[in-house]
């Protein structure tokens, strides 16, 4: 009769862990340190990774809206310049409101769901 056995996971199985502090009592602390050691380092690279995309993700909001709020002023002080001065004024004006209005809801914290 043979017996198979399989384990799968980062650490030993408990059995071989038990041979493991049998030769040597100071094995399965080293074992266990060495396993809560790497899996917090993973989880504080995995957080540096989300803290970086989520950093860029907001870089490309602030660059994309400061162009669309230059386009406003820009394409506002044309049509101001082009003979329509109230139209252009509040071409100027929407743009500018945007932006605060992007400014005051960007600084606020997500509502929980």
């Amino acid at each position: 009769m043979q017996v198979h056995r399989y384990h799968s996971g980062p650490l030993p199985s408990p059995e071989d862990l038990a041979r493991y502090g049998a030769v040597d009592p100071d094995a399965v602390p080293a074992i266990l340190g060495t396993f809560t050691e790497q899996a917090r380092h993973r989880r504080a690279m995995e957080s540096d990774v989300v803290r970086g995309v989520e950093r860029r993700a907001d870089r490309g909001q602030v660059i994309i809206g400061a162009f669309l709020v230059g386009l406003g002023i820009v394409g506002g002080c044309v049509v101001a310049l082009a003979g329509d001065g109230f139209a252009g004024v509040g071409i100027v004006s929407a743009a500018f409101a945007s932006a605060a209005v992007s400014f005051v809801a960007g600084g606020r914290p997500a509502s929980p769901e």
